[in-house]
């Protein structure tokens, strides 16, 4: 907007011409969530059948199994943390993420002679659900890298017909930009794309979302309101 406002402004200060444009982490992830919301929540005539939120919460009234469950070998999964090491939990885990929450499952299963489209359809929600929470994690960790790594991700899956194609582009934009910046720009960057107010551990913070809070605070908190009303 400032660059569309200046643009026929010749110099490279009143043209805003150093402006360096940032794409929003907290709109990035409410992108994410609505893509995944969109992509398997489904509906009563949908096309689409078997595996999906609304048949799962709506129709059949059903709960989520827990993959610990299925994969630790134990009948009682609560007594089988009592006694499992570090090195059992890590492999039940790890057992769980391959089976329940990776493409190569959902891979391995369409490449079955009689497939099982409800099961493939639940690891595919296992896996964007887990793109999002790897997201939010790192967010308030100030990870940029992992932040990058799960954009990247989106981008491509915005690409799909009757997703969101303009966030796509977006991200394509901000990601090609950064891999051209100098390093010290690049740095700057990345040093300025979160924020953390208070210092502590997860307290990270997208720098659109801390001014969506000073627009509410600034509307909502301080206004001033009445018949008699003055910000003075």
């Amino acid at each position: 907007q400032i660059e569309s406002a200046r643009r026929n402004s010749t110099g490279p200060i009143a043209g805003m011409k150093a402006s360096v444009r940032r794409w929003g982490l907290f709109h990035a992830q409410m992108a994410g969530c609505r893509l995944t919301i969109n992509e398997h929540w489904g509906a009563p005539n949908s096309l689409w059948s078997r595996g999906l939120w609304w048949e799962h919460n709506k129709l059949l009234k059903r709960k989520s199994l827990d993959g610990f469950r299925m994969y630790c070998g134990a009948e009682d999964l609560s007594e089988w943390v009592k006694s499992a090491t570090y090195a059992e939990f890590e492999a039940v885990a790890r057992t769980v993420f391959d089976k329940l929450f990776s493409s190569a499952a959902v891979n391995a299963l369409r490449a079955q002679e009689k497939r099982d489209i409800t099961l493939e359809n639940t690891i595919l929600f296992n896996r964007d659900a887990l793109f999002y929470i790897e997201y939010t994690r790192a967010v308030k960790k100030g990870d940029i890298g992992r932040v990058l790594n799960v954009l990247a991700i989106w981008m491509v899956m915005m690409r799909a017909p009757k997703t969101m194609p303009r966030y796509a582009d977006a991200i394509f934009e901000t990601l090609v930009r950064i891999k051209k910046f100098p390093p010290k720009l690049r740095q700057l960057y990345f040093m300025n794309w979160l924020v953390n107010l208070t210092g502590k551990l997860l307290g990270f913070k997208p720098v659109d979302l801390l001014q969506e809070h000073q627009n509410f605070w600034a509307k909502i908190i301080y206004n001033a309101k009445g018949s008699n009303k003055s910000w003075k």
